[in-house]
């Protein structure tokens, strides 16, 4: 018979080592927890010092109210608070602690040193203060210390005894980053308190008392996103909301500056953050965030705060209230500054999955770039004529389209079968050369070319046919217009294909299967960046990467400040797409390096608006025809429309 083991009581220092790791599961939650005390007592300057990411010391040095020489011992121990008396507050709760774990769980995975002066003498010339030190949860000293106002608490070496849940920490620069994002979101809700973030001898983070929420964004979020927020706020039914948004033409990659705040309380928050989106809905892509700051008041009754053992989120008596007035306050604060025109109509809004079929007002056109196409845009494609040729065919030569598909799929991804074209068609006719650089100077394929221009009879027909599609001529200066030449009914369609969208998809499959390929430009004029402390950090991350993609920098200290100067670019960029690159790489727009491309190749496309030759539509057409993943750009907006046969008797109502 199989052992079972009998139930015993665990002991105490066991029991506090596991609450440590729901509550402090790294050094920001000791930050936060240190910080959240802090305000509780009352204090109005805080200040953090670091060592090592946190992991060899932490420090937080308030003017609270402090802590009497009898309350020091029991503040260490479990369940033991100031906050809360009876069940009735649990539902009244207006401090951030109410639990008593904190304390105890820091003590037991780190040797800890309190200081601290109750306020209660302050006006005692002899008054003392009183120190505790505990090492592993046991007290190891005691005793008085100078008399100072408030409470100073170190800890150091967190997690030696716990040598597990050291495996799962980051280096110190993240351990680092993520504790400077704990202060700064701290410090939004209460702008009458000073705080001080320091690690080493650098200073991380610095508020004063005077600042606003707007001064304090500066500090945290790239100058170009704070100064482009604008306020909302909305009231009713009991509840309270007020912050600052981001236009739609900001976008973050990640949700993290979607910043929610509920009585004071930074929370995470997936009901809220639905709110923030939903007000978006229309005016960002799917895999885009909105940046914003919100913060919402609301009667303690209405909201339980104990659902999470860091106290990071929250539930709400009445959600769909909540969601209201969120969503509404937003959406009409964007009205309000003019962005009521998402370029999506109501009906795309509701359109089905099928996007091919469906939607028809998609892609928004960009403004007209200033540089024209360069020679050499279309890597290999330069070299393959496309223009029909002016002699007669037969018809049945026209019904037969010796053209070729890839074996996988066509443009629309469905089973194909038509054959190869013959060598002869193959032509090498487009020597037009432009005066600027080329993007490539390999080609973007090395096998044969699988999409040629077949010649046709221009008195029965009009356009030269790449595959099974015939090209019908540009829309606007930025949708290339294609008929499905397949003769049945049923498989006819007329095809929409955003330029842009199609060039970027184009070179990101070039950037993937290769690499930036081509000298770098060397700058006559070096590029200089005075960088935010944001934009700092930023670029400390993507340096190795940035090196790569064929840039040369180097920092200039500026004294109160950092910068970087810019000596070589991509050959694929002008200086000016370069410089937008960088500025938008730094702050944060771009998370990864399939992300550095898509940026990357966007700057460098052709844009809506390109008037695009015959020639060079074909060409990228056909290099578009090869990429992988055609269907959508690098991202995520389609690159191709299509209506068929049905749908277009559905829309002239037949």
């Amino acid at each position: 018979m199989k052992y079972t083991p009998r139930i015993h009581q665990l002991p105490p220092g066991l029991c506090n080592r596991i609450a440590a790791g729901e509550v402090v599961d790294r050094p920001a939650g000791v930050v936060k927890e240190l910080i959240e005390n802090s305000l509780d007592a009352g204090a109005n300057d805080i200040e953090i010092f670091l060592e090592n990411g946190g992991q060899e010391l932490i420090r937080v040095t308030d003017n609270g109210s402090g802590m009497m020489e009898e309350e020091l011992e029991l503040a260490f121990s479990r369940h033991a608070t100031s906050k809360i008396s009876d069940f009735d507050d649990l539902w009244n709760i207006h401090t951030f602690g109410f639990r008593g774990e904190a304390l105890p769980s820091i003590a037991s995975v780190a040797q800890v040193r309190i200081e601290s002066s109750s306020e209660f003498f302050r006006d005692d010339p002899e008054a003392m203060g009183a120190f505790l030190e505990l090492s592993g949860g046991e007290i190891v000293q005691r005793g008085p210390c100078a008399y100072t106002k408030g409470t100073k608490i170190a800890i150091r070496d967190l997690f030696r005894n716990v040598p597990a849940r050291l495996k799962f920490l980051k280096s110190a620069s993240a351990e680092q980053k993520r504790i400077t994002d704990i202060v700064a979101r701290l410090a939004m809700a209460h702008e009458s308190i000073s705080f001080r973030l320091v690690a080493g001898n650098r200073e991380l983070l610095r508020f004063r008392a005077e600042d606003d929420v707007r001064a304090r964004l500066r500090e945290v979020w790239p100058p170009d996103v704070a100064d482009a927020l604008f306020p909302f706020s909305a009231s009713g039914e009991g509840i309270s909301v007020a912050g600052f948004t981001a236009p739609p033409e900001k976008p973050h990659v990640r949700s993290d500056r979607l910043w929610l705040y509920v009585n004071g309380r930074s929370v995470s928050d997936k009901l809220l953050q639905r709110a923030v989106r939903e007000a978006y809905k229309g005016r960002l892509l799917a895999r885009e965030y909105p940046q914003s700051i919100l913060f919402m008041t609301l009667d303690p009754a209405d909201v339980d705060v104990n659902v999470h053992p860091a106290k990071s989120e929250v539930r709400f008596r009445d959600e769909n209230r909540v969601f209201s007035i969120v969503m509404h306050a937003i959406r009409q604060a964007l009205d309000a500054h003019g962005f009521n025109d998402a370029g999506v109509s109501a009906e795309q809004n509701n359109a089905v999955d099928n996007v091919f079929y469906e939607q028809t007002n998609l892609l928004k056109p960009e403004k007209k770039a200033a540089e024209s196409t360069p020679a050499g845009f279309w890597g290999a494609a330069d070299g393959w004529s496309a223009k029909p040729e002016q002699k007669s065919v037969d018809a049945e030569e026209v019904s037969f389209v010796p053209d070729f598909c890839p074996p996988q799929r066509d443009l629309l991804g469905k089973k194909t079968e038509f054959r190869e074209i013959p060598p002869e068609f193959v032509k090498n006719a487009w020597t037009d050369q432009r005066k600027i650089q080329p993007i490539c100077s390999e080609n973007v394929c090395d096998a044969p070319a699988e999409y040629v221009a077949s010649p046709l009879n221009q008195q029965q027909t009009f356009g030269a046919v790449i595959g099974p599609y015939r090209y019908l001529g540009q829309l606007g200066n930025s949708y290339l217009m294609l008929q499905d030449m397949r003769n049945d009914r049923e498989n006819a369609s007329f095809i929409l294909l955003d330029q842009h969208a199609a060039h970027e998809r184009v070179l990101v499959s070039q950037l993937q299967k290769r690499g930036v390929s081509g000298p770098a430009q060397t700058l006559v004029l070096p590029l200089d960046f005075t960088l935010h402390r944001a934009e700092l950090e930023r670029l400390e991350e993507l340096w190795d990467t940035l090196i790569s993609l064929g840039f040369s920098l180097k920092m200039r200290d500026l004294g109160t400040a950092k910068g970087v100067t810019v000596t070589s670019i991509p050959g694929m960029l002008s200086r000016e797409n370069a410089a937008s690159f960088l500025k938008e790489s730094l702050s944060g727009s771009v998370s990864d390096l399939n992300a550095l491309w898509a940026g990357m190749a966007c700057k460098a496309a052709i844009k809506a608006g390109d008037s695009l030759s015959e020639d060079e539509a074909l060409n990228l057409i056909r290099q578009w025809l090869n990429a992988e993943d055609r269907e959508y750009c690098p991202h995520g907006r389609p690159c191709v429309l299509s209506w068929s046969i049905a749908d277009l008797d559905r829309l002239f109502k037949r």
